[in-house]
C-alpha cells in the first residue's frame, strides 16, 4: 500500500510476477508468484472502483438520533458482500445493529461512549473515543450508546460471509498515531491493533505528503475512507477525485495507485478483505 513515488510515470503492469519483484524490492519465491498469477486470472475488465462522499448521499434516518450515510452498497461491487457507511449518532441515543451472517468493522472518527457487548453470556463494556477500532462478528449482539455531549462519528464497513464465529471472536483497539508501523520520508502507515478477523485484514491508517503518489499495485479487496487531504484514485486505467469524507472501494486484483493533490497531508483509514 506504500511504495510511493515522485513525479514517476509508470506503466501499467502486465506480469504480476514483474509487479511482485518491483513492488517488494525483492526476489520472490516461486510459489508467490504463483499465487500472484492465480489471483490474477481472477481479473475481470469490468470491475470497477467505487467512490462516493458521505455531502453527496441522502442519509436514512429509521431511528431517531441516527442517520445512515450508505456511501458504498453490496450490488456495487463485484463479490457483492461488502456495504461501507458513515453513522452519526447524537448524544443519548443508542444504536443496535441487526445481526448478519459475516463481520463489521468500525472505526469510531469522533465522539465518547460505550460498546455494550454480549460476549460469554455477559454483556462487557468498552470505552469509545476518537480513533477507537474493532471488528465484530455479524452474529454477536452488540450496541454503541452515546455519553458524550456532540455526535458520536463512525465508519462502518460490513462483510457478508460464510464462516463461523465464536463468541471469543472479535477484537477492539486503538489508532497508535505515536508510533508508525511503516515510516519513510513522506509515508506513514498506522496500525489499528485489530486482528485475528477472518476476511478484513489489514486495517490501518496511512498518511503521505503533498505532492506524494502510490505505485501502481494489486491486491485483494481494498475499501478506504478518506480523513484528511484531497487526491485522486486511479484505478483500471479511470481517475477518481477523492475528498475529505470520500470513501472508495477497489475490487480485488484491480490496479491502482493514490496521488495527494492537494497542500495537506493525505490521510486516510484503510481495510482489505480477504477472498
Amino acid at each position: 500500500m506504500t511504495a510511493l513515488e515522485s513525479g514517476t510515470t509508470i506503466a501499467p503492469i502486465e506480469d504480476s510476477a514483474l509487479f511482485v519483484s518491483e513492488y517488494f524490492d525483492k526476489e520472490v519465491p516461486p510459489k508467490k508468484i504463483e499465487y500472484w498469477n492465480q489471483r490474477k486470472r481472477l481479473y475481470m475488465a469490468d470491475d470497477n472502483s467505487v467512490v462516493r462522499n458521505w455531502r453527496d448521499v441522502q442519509p436514512k434516518s429509521d431511528v431517531p438520533g441516527i442517520k445512515e450515510y450508505e456511501l458504498i452498497t453490496p450490488e456495487e461491487t463485484p463479490a457483492k458482500r461488502v456495504d461501507v457507511s458513515l453513522l452519526i449518532i447524537e448524544p443519548g441515543i443508542t444504536y443496535k445493529p441487526e445481526r448478519f451472517a459475516g463481520e463489521a468493522f468500525y472505526y469510531f472518527l469522533a465522539g465518547n461512549g460505550i460498546l455494550m457487548w454480549n460476549r460469554l453470556n455477559s454483556d462487557l463494556p468498552f470505552l469509545i473515543d476518537n480513533d477507537t477500532v474493532g471488528w465484530l462478528p455479524g452474529a454477536h449482539t452488540y450496541r454503541f450508546e452515546n455519553t458524550g455531549e456532540g455526535p458520536m462519528r463512525c465508519l462502518a464497513v460490513t462483510c457478508k460471509t460464510n464462516e463461523t464465529y465464536g463468541m471469543r471472536d472479535g477484537s477492539i483497539g486503538k489508532l497508535n498515531t505515536l508510533s508508525p508501523m511503516i515510516r519513510k520520508v513522506a509515508d506513514s502507515m498506522y496500525s489499528t491493533g485489530v486482528s485475528d478477523a477472518p476476511k478484513i485484514r489489514g486495517s490501518g491508517y496511512q498518511v503521505f505528503a503533498p505532492g506524494r503518489a502510490q505505485g501502481l499495485h494489486l491486491h485483494d479487496e481494498e475499501v478506504l475512507y478518506l480523513v484528511r487531504g484531497q487526491g485522486k484514485l486511479i484505478s483500471a486505467g479511470k481517475e477518481y477525485e477523492l475528498k475529505a469524507g470520500s470513501a472508495a472501494h477497489t475490487p480485488l486484483n484491480i490496479e491502482h495507485r493514490l496521488i495527494n493533490t492537494g497542500h495537506d497531508m493525505f490521510g486516510y483509514i484503510v481495510l482489505e478483505l480477504a477472498p
